[in-house]
């Protein structure tokens, strides 16, 4: 399911995956997974990824915001709880996934 979603917003149109339960049901392992285990996030942005690797005859502007809401208090995900509201204006990514650049459009690799 969480795939279709992916490859729709690859094709225009909004996509929301949302995560949600009761304390310890593993919210947070299902979206974000561990080492060797990677969970939804990971995944779709190695198949977005892999979707523009393949798409030649298309140039790709992503927006992507991801956040997670404990205890009422939103914050991004991949912060540590108690540094949500400190760390606010420089950009974070979640512990298993590393900043990536997509590909230069064809016309622009010469």
């Amino acid at each position: 399911m969480a795939k279709d979603i992916v490859l729709s917003t690859m094709q225009g149109i909004n996509g929301t995956l949302f995560a949600y339960g009761q304390t310890s049901s593993g919210k947070t392992h299902t979206m974000m997974g561990e080492d060797g285990e990677p969970g939804i996030i990971p995944m779709a942005v190695d198949e977005i990824f892999d979707y523009i690797d393949t798409t030649s005859d298309m140039t790709f502007l992503l927006r992507v915001s991801c956040m997670e809401i404990y205890n009422e208090v939103r914050q991004r995900c991949g912060q540590k709880r108690a540094r949500a509201a400190s760390s606010a204006a420089r950009p974070t990514f979640p512990q298993h996934i590393a900043p990536r650049r997509a590909p230069a459009p064809a016309s622009d690799r010469g």
